[in-house]
């Protein structure tokens, strides 16, 4: 009974105890999930408006001069219903979401909307792994690799969130979440 106590103790103790924080990394916008989600959820989500992009090659919706959502998928081959998403990206335009409209709706898993502000960050997924300036956009980027530093396992899913926005407007143009397939081995600094 003492053995299984112990490892409970240690299931429960928080990331930040036992190693390097881990923020939350956002896998979902609009109910697709990197990693899980296929062309075929994808497909049944939006219907006929899902379009692939003849300039962009990649799949998307769009709603004109609002915002776009991009899907990229598995590659190895040709895309096919059973293809896992694996990259989404959600696109301000230049005029930007309007009240009402669908984009207006599109939000993350944990919520956070092209209509909110950057601090709503730091309430939705706390700290990022790193902010830095790109041209006129403020850009943060959460990421996972420091589950390896607490985990035994060998393979995992290494995912990626970026928010950029407007340096001075604070107006979000961009959420991006993706997955890969990352090997412990590779991400550990070595000793």
């Amino acid at each position: 009974m003492i053995k299984y106590s112990a490892i409970l103790v240690l299931l429960t103790v928080p990331s930040i105890i036992l190693g390097q924080h881990v923020p939350v990394v956002e896998d979902t916008i609009s109910g697709i999930t990197v990693g899980k989600s296929t062309l075929h959820d994808v497909a049944r989500e939006f219907g006929k408006s899902l379009i692939v992009d003849p300039k962009e090659k990649r799949h998307a919706v769009r709603w004109e001069g609002q915002c776009e959502l991009f899907f990229d998928f598995e590659k190895g081959g040709p895309i096919e219903e059973d293809n896992h998403v694996m990259n989404i990206q959600l696109l301000n335009l230049g005029g930007g979401t309007q009240p009402g409209s669908p984009c207006s709706k599109i939000a993350t898993g944990h919520g956070l909307r092209l209509t909110d502000s950057p601090d709503a960050l730091q309430r939705l997924y706390g700290e990022p792994s790193s902010v830095f300036g790109r041209q006129q956009l403020t850009v943060a980027r959460y990421e996972n690799s420091g589950v390896c530093q607490k985990k035994a396992l060998r393979a995992f899913q290494l995912k990626n969130m970026f928010v950029e926005w407007q340096t001075d407007s604070k107006v979000l143009q961009n959420v991006s979440v993706s997955v890969e397939k990352g090997d412990c081995n590779e991400l550990r600094s070595p000793n």
